[in-house]
């Protein structure tokens, strides 16, 4: 599966900070007022976060396999940066 740019950054950030906050969130309060579900709950989204994150790395695996494939894809002009130090033009990803 191949996500573009915007999806897989919407991604990265949903499973690196919103869902560990959720399920903390989950934890903390389904512990405080006794909710008997509270570790099932924490299992299913344990399992979300691992499959969604699978999914990325798939999908950033196949990404880099393309460009390794096909060297001779443009580079986005706007990816490249002069670094001030080096005075050297880097890419970005």
């Amino acid at each position: 599966m191949k996500f573009n740019n915007r999806e897989y950054e919407y991604l990265r950030w949903f499973v690196i900070t919103v869902l560990p906050a959720f399920m903390t969130m989950i934890g903390t309060i389904g512990t405080a007022v006794q909710w008997e579900h509270t570790d099932l709950t924490l299992t299913v989204l344990g399992a979300i976060t691992a499959f969604i994150g699978s999914s990325m790395n798939l999908s950033s695996s196949n990404y880099h396999k393309d460009q390794l494939d096909n060297p001779f894809t443009e580079i986005d002009e706007s990816a490249i940066h002069r670094d001030s130090e080096t005075n050297e033009n880097k890419v970005t990803e």
